[in-house]
């Protein structure tokens, strides 16, 4: 769980093939989709970071950016996909 209101599943191929009949792609070689959540500082975006490196995921697979306003780094889950995890300070969103 990420939050009272976002929770995730990461799934084994053989788990996910029950929900789908279609072909599970890999997200190493191509792009399938950008997950995005927000988070409330940036300290939160480097601890969330650690805890899927201690899970077996690899962080910066693209570029950290820190724009003093927005800050955002990711990480591959074993499977390829990418997550962005993104900070905004409110103020500069006015």
């Amino acid at each position: 769980m990420f939050s009272e209101a976002i929770g995730v599943m990461l799934l084994t191929h053989d788990h996910y093939r029950q929900f789908t009949a279609r072909p599970i792609g890999d997200a190493r070689y191509q792009s399938q989709a950008m997950l995005a959540l927000t988070a409330a500082s940036k300290d939160e975006v480097d601890a969330t970071i650690a805890q899927g490196v201690a899970a077996g995921g690899k962080a910066d697979p693209n570029l950290l950016q820190d724009l003093g306003f927005m800050y955002n780094r990711h990480i591959e889950d074993p499977d390829g996909n990418v997550w962005e995890f993104i900070w905004m300070n409110p103020a500069a969103m006015q």
